[in-house]
């Protein structure tokens, strides 16, 4: 499609079109299917329509002078708000009127003219043309009052309320704000057709006002006006003046400054009773309603609680007491204000309620911390507070991310019955600080360093167990929380290992010997630990083995006493058996491993003082009781270089690089050249730390496993009775 066409309803690819609608210089307002080129072309949502058209004016007019009419093209039926696009109009006038521009420009949904009339009557006014077309017929609203007539009628001789100009309508005002209108007393010059004072000087007039929506006034809210206090009248009621002095200028002009308590649609109303002077004779100049809405001042942020209401906001970042959870509701109180801050009882009681909001404002915590509107969530709207008019609240207001921000109230959909939001939406205090619900563990895996199944194994002190896992801090949702970052978010959760042997003999408190620890910060509420150096360290005594060795994590501190998800609890490492609820203190990593407290052990060698004489070395581990041979061992590495030789000759050491094949190293790997005569030499090898022993029990610390090579005849020493191996 092209040239500017616009399209209601969906659209499907031609057969050769390669699957893609085309839209050149167009708008469809529909769905293109399976695509559309450009990718956006099509909007499932088509733009809001004109409901009706309104035209509103003050009745009578004088003949002297046009009558201002404002017309709008609303969205909907109560006209709260108005079409934004391309908008025209004409109008049209019968028995005489004519308009000062019959074809008016619209600025965002409003346009305005005047109909003038010079001979008494009355004409009626309507539109002749409009584009968009409405959906509903024309409504016309005489001083804020539905006037299915939709006439306005001209005299000679008026009383006006008009804007500070003295021509135009009275704008909307502001809750406790003085605004001074001018009321006209004016009649029309019988030669020049020109408008003239109708009176002059100080006079007593009536004023009054009416309630038009909320179509009733709350007691006690007033008009001030002059020292004056002038209460309202519903809008079903006539107006109930009260005469207050005003002085009229040569055009016959008085100032009225006043201010309006409260908040609605208003009428105001004017009555001058003039009694009979010269060829005038006695008369009462009523002058038409002057409808206009009054909104709030302010919007301000009272009161934040828990959702229950039971204990205050905190107004905390990084110290003090926490909040609730990120996610978790709480509860907003918002008071509407006038100018002198006081409530506007009557806010909320429209036809149409209005309804007060709340707006993201700032992140206060931490800095350089994401937050936005789209971390604050309400459910529902803000109701009225009972016996406290003019207060709202809300216990579903809700905060996605951790940290404190500060939040302002504002009005939904940003108007007040068809006018402008308020201007005044101060920021609310520190709100906060909001924190984890808890932390999820996940991609928690362990592994022993050898072997496989049943039989993998690791030796104390051997470095390098894999133990890996993941923890988030969420929200109640289970959303990550991009603030929870130890940079910049004090107390975060510091997190430490635990381990336990389980099975018959239970071993506790095992995680102090895990050391090669990395040291994982909070990165955007995610904390990944890898370990690569993690060893579990010998005691100071022989001990083990731990068979049913199950490691596990706990949290050690957070500033809000924070802990992991509830379901991951199942572990207490200093406690035997099985733990339940509260006593759980710390979750399970992966599976359960096996570690052996071992040693390398190197065998006497003999042989012909001709022939190379094999070493054996062997890998044992305590059981309990004793050392005993560690056939599961497949994984030490033998090393020919790792064998030292002393004695003379030089021996020299051959063999092969391999690994132990059930717990000894394999035939031949290990090699002494012979010596050619008879002899003994000194053998050492250079095992692993994991694998050295304290073979002299008069030394302190582990050394190296060692052993005798013995050639040829050998009586042994004279001196020695017994020999058994350890």
């Amino acid at each position: 499609m092209q040239g500017g066409s616009v399209i209601y309803g969906d659209l499907s690819a031609a057969v050769n079109s390669n699957g893609t609608v085309q839209v050149q210089n167009g708008t469809v307002y529909g769905t293109c299917l399976p695509q559309s080129n450009p990718v956006n072309a099509c909007n499932a949502t088509p733009p809001a329509s004109v409901h009706h058209y309104e035209l509103s004016y003050s009745s009578p007019g004088v003949t002297c002078e046009g009558e201002p009419v404002t017309i709008k093209a609303c969205t909907n039926a109560a006209c709260t708000t108005l079409y934004s696009g391309t908008t025209s109009v004409t109008l049209a006038a019968t028995n005489g009127g004519s308009w000062t521009n019959s074809s008016p420009t619209f600025s965002a949904g409003s346009a305005s003219s005047a109909l003038r009339k010079t001979t008494t009557g009355s004409s009626v006014i309507s539109l002749s043309a409009a584009s968009p077309a409405a959906s509903n017929a024309l409504q016309c609203k005489n001083g804020g009052v539905i006037d299915s007539s939709c006439s306005i009628s001209f005299a000679d001789t008026g009383l006006k309320i008009f804007d500070t100009d003295s021509v135009s309508a009275v704008p909307a005002l502001t809750a406790g704000v003085n605004r001074t209108v001018k009321l006209r007393a004016i009649q029309t010059n019988s030669v020049t057709g020109a408008c003239q004072a109708r009176v002059q000087g100080t006079r007593n007039v009536g004023v009054a006002f009416r309630c038009l929506n909320p179509s009733t006034c709350v007691s006690g809210q007033t008009i001030s006006q002059g020292g004056f206090g002038i209460g309202g009248t519903s809008a079903a009621s006539s107006p109930g003046y009260i005469d207050v002095p005003l002085t009229f200028d040569s055009n016959g002009t008085a100032s009225v400054p006043f201010n309006y308590s409260d908040v609605g649609e208003i009428a105001l109303h004017a009555r001058l009773v003039l009694a009979a002077s010269g060829n005038d004779p006695a008369i009462t100049l009523t002058a038409p309603a002057a409808a206009t809405v009054v909104r709030p001042y302010e919007i301000r942020v009272t009161g934040i609680t828990i959702a229950d209401g039971s204990r205050p906001n905190p107004a905390t970042t990084s110290s003090g007491d926490g909040f609730v959870a990120a996610g978790a509701p709480f509860r907003v109180q918002l008071d509407v204000l006038n100018f002198a801050g006081n409530r506007t009882p009557n806010f909320g009681k429209e036809s149409t309620p209005e309804l007060p909001n709340v707006a993201f404002d700032s992140l206060v915590y931490p800095t350089g911390g994401s937050g936005n509107s789209a971390t604050l969530q309400t459910t529902g709207n803000f109701t009225a507070v009972s016996g406290t008019a003019g207060r709202f609240q809300n216990a579903q207001v809700v905060w996605l991310e951790a940290g404190s921000f500060k939040l302002k109230g504002g009005l939904v959909g940003n108007d007040y019955l068809g006018q402008p939001d308020v201007s005044q939406k101060p920021a609310s205090s520190t709100i906060g600080r909001f924190y984890p619900q808890h932390f999820v563990l996940s991609n928690d895996s362990s592994a022993n360093l050898c072997g496989s199944g049943s039989a993998a194994f690791s030796y104390m002190s051997q470095p390098g167990v894999p133990l890996n896992f993941t923890l988030e801090a969420v929200n109640t949702a289970g959303t990550r929380l991009l603030n929870y970052n130890s940079a910049s978010y004090t107390g975060t959760a510091g997190i430490g290992l635990v381990a336990e042997n389980n099975g018959s003999s239970h071993t506790p408190d095992l995680g102090g010997r895990l050391t090669g620890q990395p040291s994982p910060t909070w990165q955007q509420g995610r904390y990944q630990f890898s370990a690569i150096t993690l060893q579990l360290e010998r005691g100071s005594s022989v001990d083990g083995p731990f068979l049913n060795f199950q490691p596990g994590i706990k949290v050690l501190a957070e500033i809000d006493s924070r802990n992991l998800q509830s379901t991951a609890l199942t572990m207490n490492a200093a406690t035997s058996g099985t733990c339940a609820g509260a006593a759980c203190d710390a979750a399970k990593l992966g599976n359960e491993l096996k570690f052996y407290y071992g040693r390398h052990r190197l065998e006497n060698a003999y042989a012909n003082a001709f022939q190379p004489a094999p070493v054996v070395l062997k890998a044992e581990v305590w059981n309990g009781s004793q050392f005993v041979l560690h056939s599961a061992d497949i994984c030490s590495e033998v090393k020919p270089a790792s064998l030292t030789v002393t004695g003379s000759p030089a021996l020299t050491v051959s063999g092969s690089n391999t690994t132990f094949a059930g717990g000894v190293n394999p035939a031949n790997s290990l090699l002494l050249s012979a010596p050619g005569q008879n002899g003994s030499w000194g053998l050492q090898y250079q095992a692993p730390v994991w694998l050295k022993y304290n073979w002299d029990p008069s030394t302190a610390g582990d050394e190296n496993p060692s052993a005798t090579a013995l050639f040829g005849r050998y009586r042994g020493n004279d001196r020695l009775i017994y020999q058994r191996e350890q």
